[in-house]
């Protein structure tokens, strides 16, 4: 079994820590954050989202501090790079169709948002690589 290396286990702490973050702010400061920037009325969406996000900080968690290896949770760690795969790609769609309606604060979350979650996928593939050679 191979241990997991240190770029890995960074990884997937500051992935947990993001996710947890933005599942706080979906679940818990969905009324005093999110809906009033956005113009959100449906409450449900955002917070299956930000349960999601939850149980991705728990699977994180438990990897690196469960000691794991490799062979235990790499199908998981490639599901979750795949999930930042797809948020880049469905925020960063979102937020060039509805540029025109949206306001400022809610383009500039967008931006920080695909900015965010691309440099979180870039250190995910680096640790990805080192922990297969």
């Amino acid at each position: 079994m191979t241990e997991l290396k240190t770029i890995t286990k960074i990884s997937l702490v500051v992935y947990g820590l993001i996710c947890l973050l933005n599942a706080i702010m979906l679940i818990f400061l969905l009324d005093q954050f999110i809906t009033p920037m956005t113009g959100w009325n449906n409450p449900l969406s955002p917070r299956q989202w930000g349960g999601a996000l939850l149980g991705i900080t728990i699977f994180a968690f438990l990897a690196v501090f469960r000691n794991m290896e490799w062979e235990q949770i790499k199908f998981g760690y490639e599901f979750l790079y795949y999930l930042v795969i797809m948020n880049i790609v469905v925020e960063g769609g979102i937020g060039l169709l509805m540029a025109s309606t949206a306001t400022p604060a809610a383009i500039s979350q967008v931006i920080m948002d695909v900015i965010l979650m691309s440099v979180v996928l870039v250190l995910g593939i680096y640790s990805y690589l080192k922990q297969r050679s």
